[in-house]
């Protein structure tokens, strides 16, 4: 008989070249970390990606001080954005 074994949700980042935007390409469910950072290079591997980020979902922590904000506040105009 084969034991259970938990598999955790994992979030998959990453940028094309050095310095530019990282996006989120998808996410994927592992045992564990080193498994997800494997299922990550082979699952995610339709771009020559410069860096990849494999984060477990539990981790993800919410940016905003009052964690009951509503997210569909409207976005800061391009001027106040850092990086504009």
């Amino acid at each position: 008989m084969q034991a259970h074994v938990k598999h955790n949700v994992y979030e998959v980042f990453a940028q094309i070249e050095p310095g530019g935007p990282i996006s989120h390409i998808g996410n994927l469910n592992a045992p564990g970390m080193d498994l997800a950072k494997t299922y990550a290079r082979r699952i995610y591997d339709e771009e020559r990606w410069s860096e990849m980020w494999v984060v477990p979902r539990a981790t993800i922590e919410v940016a905003h001080p009052d964690d009951s904000a509503p997210f569909d506040v409207p976005p800061a105009s391009p001027a106040a954005r850092p990086g504009s």
